[in-house]
């Protein structure tokens, strides 16, 4: 798990999701794509059938109208015509016939058809069947053959040529033509209509997007775009209603912030005042070192709460004015909090190993103390047994804890938790404030922690 704290927003523009204009294009273009090749495949699929249920008709009327002939009168002619040719009996077919209509496959009035060759095909190509005159001079182009079985025994077979002429041919490249000027005019008609229907639904969507980052935190509301659609219409009443909401509740935990920080500097300053008074009045010669030391930490505890007091208001005021700079000394302010907070180590096993470079920085001290006594105090309070480092430069603070086992005292590294209640919460918001950058790490069974001031505003 890892947490930053930045000062900029998270923009959509390098996300790797795919765009919903996109997404919608390239599936109505794919659609328009596979609707004219399968509309291409029809027309050729329904061009080949009409041929065959033409063809199966002739035959199938040639082979009744010689089947009652010849229950008449036995010598009745086979049929004969144009690119047709009859026989009787299987064996009587040619042999080339034969063996691209093996006897095995024939069912009675059932149409079979042979591509024997294209259009402007070589006569000389090995694969073309020599059809015997069927076709005249050139060999057929489709060869049909229908088998019947006769009312008085024994099987008809009619072979048909068919054969195309220059018009025809003519004809055929020109409707070819025309299906793909069709296929065409209706792929670019439909890719323009899925743009505009795109535009249509995508449209309202970029509109509600650059509403939606306009909804800022201490703008004044704005009023809820028209989007065309009843369901965008309703996202978007939703969306308003939500950060509504929201600006509503931060408002609230502002004023109380505000009002509770006012309320404390009076007792605060009482205590204080107090404090002084007791210690005046009981001052004496034989003053021990525990009861000097008792006073210092008093006075010490008071001037946390109101330097935490005073921060707390520095956040809930609407301004950007940055609170009182001072040159600070790391290693003073580091050495107070752990001795203000080594109470947290007693009757524990934890090496301390503290790492500086001395250094000396100008910067908010009450911010600064706030963000290393939080930190500082985490560490101490999620290591039982294992070792603790703390890294000073002029421009990080590292503060990295780690246990030798795991612990029911250690945060789970799963839910991303570190530390509780109001200290880390206003490091988070000191660090956004201040535009410093604050990175939390979890590993096995121990955090490192980074807060960088090269970025201080």
């Amino acid at each position: 798990m890892v947490f930053r704290s930045e000062t900029k927003r998270n923009k959509t523009k390098g996300s790797t999701l795919p765009s919903l204009r996109w997404f919608l294009l390239m599936w109505l273009l794919g659609g328009a794509v596979l609707m004219v090749i399968s509309y291409t495949v029809l027309l050729e699929y329904y061009l080949d059938l009409g041929v065959d249920i033409r063809t199966d008709s002739i035959l199938l009327r040639n082979a009744k109208q010689y089947d009652s002939a010849a229950m008449l009168d036995e010598s009745e002619p086979l049929p004969r015509g144009y690119h047709l040719q009859s026989y009787l009996g299987f064996d009587a077919l040619p042999s080339q016939i034969r063996e691209i209509f093996p006897e095995n496959n024939h069912h009675h009035r059932k149409v079979l058809r042979h591509a024997n060759r294209d259009y402007g095909d070589d006569e000389n190509d090995a694969n073309i069947i020599d059809t015997d005159n069927l076709c005249g001079a050139v060999n057929c182009e489709f060869i049909f053959f229908y088998p019947y079985q006769l009312d008085k025994g024994g099987w008809l077979f009619l072979v048909q040529g068919l054969m195309g002429t220059e018009q025809v041919y003519e004809d055929l490249k020109f409707t070819e033509q025309v299906a793909f000027a069709i296929g065409i005019a209706f792929s670019g008609l439909f890719l323009l209509l899925s743009i505009l229907v795109i535009n249509r639904v995508g449209g309202p969507l970029g509109k509600l997007e650059n509403w939606v980052e306009g909804l800022e935190e201490n703008r004044e509301p704005q009023e809820t775009p028209k989007l065309n659609f009843r369901e965008y219409d309703a996202l978007a009443q939703r969306l308003s209603q939500a950060f509504e909401r929201i600006r509503e509740d931060a408002e609230k935990e502002k004023q109380f912030l505000r009002h509770a920080s006012h309320e404390l500097r009076t007792p605060i300053a009482i205590l204080s005042a107090n404090l002084e008074l007791i210690e005046k009045l009981t001052e004496r010669p034989e003053r021990g070192d525990s009861e000097i030391a008792s006073f210092t930490r008093q006075r010490n505890a008071l001037r946390d709460i109101q330097q935490m007091t005073e921060t707390l208001l520095w956040l809930n005021r609407q301004t950007d004015s940055p609170l009182v700079m001072d040159t600070v000394d790391l290693d003073e302010v580091l050495e107070s909090i752990i001795t203000e907070n080594n109470y947290l180590l007693a009757k524990r096993s934890v090496e301390l190993t503290i790492n500086s470079q001395h250094p000396k920085i100008s910067v908010p001290t009450v911010a600064l103390r706030i963000v290393i006594s939080n930190l500082v105090r985490n560490a101490m309070q999620y290591t039982v047994d294992g070792h603790i480092t703390i890294s000073l430069t002029d421009k990080d603070i590292v503060v990295e804890n780690a246990n030798r086992v795991a612990d029911d005292h250690e945060p789970a590294a799963s839910n991303g938790s570190y530390g509780f209640g109001l200290g880390l919460d206003l490091a988070d918001r000191i660090c956004r404030r201040l535009g410093w950058f604050l990175e939390i790490k979890t590993f096995s069974h121990g955090y490192h922690v980074r807060v960088s001031l090269e970025n201080i505003k």
